[in-house]
């Protein structure tokens, strides 16, 4: 492989790990930022749902930090990815319609479901607790 720092290459299962970490962080922060506006979402009108109860809310909340622990530590990645990256793609598509309700712009959201779906193919990377497929 031609590349111009070769004695780089060792840091790619970091690089992995750096991806994985940071689409954890993101997913707390927007868990974090679903809880801080939750007056604001139940009293907004969705278009399948209607307002939002309370229990479904507080529902994707938990969903979405215990998505986030298990990326930062490691475990169970691929499964795991698999289902952020729909989250993301659903967060993406339905925050276009109301913005200011979640705590990323709709962009950020795409980027995030494309890094988890990158993170299916790729594994855990270094300091994971997570076993290969």
């Amino acid at each position: 492989m031609l590349t111009l720092l070769p004695q780089l290459l060792f840091l790619t299962p970091v690089a992995i790990a750096i991806l994985r970490i940071s689409l954890g962080f993101a997913i707390a922060y927007t868990a974090w930022g679903i809880a801080e506006n939750r007056g604001r979402i139940m009293q907004t009108k969705f278009f399948m749902i209607g307002h939002m109860p309370e229990w479904l809310m507080w529902t994707r909340v938990i969903g979405l930090g215990i998505i986030s622990m298990l990326l930062i530590v490691g475990a169970w990645t691929q499964a795991v990815a698999i289902v952020s990256s729909f989250a993301m793609l659903k967060y993406g598509i339905a925050g276009r319609p109301h913005p200011g309700l979640l705590p990323l712009p709709t962009s950020t959201y795409y980027l995030l479901a494309i890094i988890a779906f990158a993170l299916v193919g790729t594994g855990s990377g270094a300091f994971s607790l997570d076993l290969p497929l």
